[in-house]
This record gives C-alpha cells, sequence and structure tokens, in this order.
C-alpha cells in the first residue's frame, strides 16, 4: 500500500515593522503545529511535505511560491 502524502504550507510572522503590531507566540504556534503533524503522520506512514516561512521568510512572494510550487 502506497503511504498517503501530506503537505503543508505554514506561515507565521511575530515580527511586524511597527513595535506594538508585533505578536509573541506565533512562530513558536507554527513550529509546535508543525512538530503535531510529524508525530501525528510519522515517516512510516506518511510522506510529508512541509514548508514553513516564519517571520521575514513570510513575504507575499514566498507564500505564492509555497502556493504555486509546493502545494501545487
Amino acid at each position: 500500500m502506497e503511504k498517503p502524502q501530506i503537505f503543508a504550507l505554514l506561515v507565521a510572522i511575530d515580527d511586524y515593522p511597527i513595535e506594538r503590531h508585533r505578536l509573541n507566540g506565533c512562530v513558536n504556534d507554527m513550529q509546535a503545529f508543525k512538530s503535531f503533524l510529524e508525530t501525528r503522520f510519522p515517516a512510516e506512514q506518511a510522506d510529508m511535505h512541509i514548508q514553513v516561512l516564519p517571520n521575514e521568510q513570510a513575504t507575499r512572494q514566498n507564500i505564492i511560491n509555497g502556493f504555486e510550487n509546493h502545494l501545487a
């Protein structure tokens, strides 16, 4: 039986340019969710394809690329 393939594009931003708009915990939550997926679907059971885009990596273009290249 072929293993299922699971794709995820995880985006989280804590470091917004304006100080009062900055958040705490979004990137931690993203990492926790990534760990949850990896635990819930171990490599023996599923092929995981997870792309993470934290903070400065979460640009408009990187998110578009994630949809077009990673999830397509």
